[in-house]
């Protein structure tokens, strides 16, 4: 997630904190002329947010068309899809002890680490400082609330995933192709009245050499919409099965097949 030329200067907008201290020290000096044109876009500091599921729907689109022009930011995008599959792995005690006891100076050594570091270091300590920052909570998904106006629909392969065994979650999913992998969008109904016991569930993916991996997980009860999205570095014609899982037992819900 280092500096990439051939982008402007400014930062992204939202409730990002992961994003935000890392752009503090990687922001690279500028010109008087450079600081005055506060017009000017930047993108090079939005890969980790985008990969996160951290920006809103217009900077996301408005990101993704950028990259048609910019093979850096497609890069480090295609570099970074994986680290939701890496914190989606991460167990929620693990997650609580990494801010035990908490030190102010952590940041500052984590980005030092990552200045003088190789790429794929930087990811990973770039993973811990999300785990650490979600504490308790996994961020593989963006939760929106039941009463947020629902996101444009997406350009990309919606299927409804059908039950292995009887539940009260249904679901859709929508494959987006995207130039570093695919971009998965999932939307869950749960059944009931709401006000019930929140369980965990995980989403998989299945390639075609049969091999699952976990690429989100959220908590959700009944009487709730859930609409997390996950990304990963495969292609879209690599995946050949979605699987939505109860985490508790890891037992396969809901399925679709491609």
């Amino acid at each position: 997630m280092g500096v990439r030329p051939g982008c402007g200067a400014g930062r992204a907008r939202g409730h990002r904190s992961f994003a935000a201290a890392l752009r503090t020290a990687r922001v690279a000096p500028r010109t008087a002329g450079e600081r005055g044109d506060r017009a000017v876009k930047s993108y090079r500091e939005w890969d980790a947010a985008y990969v996160l599921g951290s920006l809103s729907e217009d900077e996301r689109r408005e990101y993704e068309a950028h990259m048609e022009t910019c093979e850096s930011c497609k890069a480090q995008v295609a570099e970074l899809s994986g680290i939701p599959a890496i914190l989606s792995i991460l167990p929620q005690e693990q997650a609580v002890q990494l801010l035990d006891p908490p030190k102010q100076d952590t940041m500052p050594a984590l980005l030092a680490a990552a200045r003088k570091s190789r790429r794929w270091t930087r990811v990973k300590i770039a993973a811990a400082v999300v785990a650490a920052a979600a504490a308790a909570a996994v961020l593989t998904a963006v939760l929106v609330p039941t009463d947020a106006p629902p996101p444009p629909e997406a350009a990309g392969l919606t299927t409804q995933l059908t039950q292995t065994i009887p539940s009260p979650v249904t679901a859709s999913v929508t494959l987006v192709e995207e130039p570093w992998g695919t971009r998965i969008d999932v939307k869950c109904e749960y059944g009931g009245a709401s006000g019930g016991r929140a369980l965990p569930y995980t989403l998989y993916i299945v390639d075609a050499n049969g091999a699952a991996t976990r690429v989100g997980s959220w908590n959700a009860g009944p009487g709730t919409s859930m609409t997390p999205t996950a990304t990963t570095d495969l292609p879209r014609n690599q995946i050949m099965r979605i699987e939505i899982r109860l985490a508790t037992n890891d037992r396969t819900l809901l399925e679709a097949r491609f």
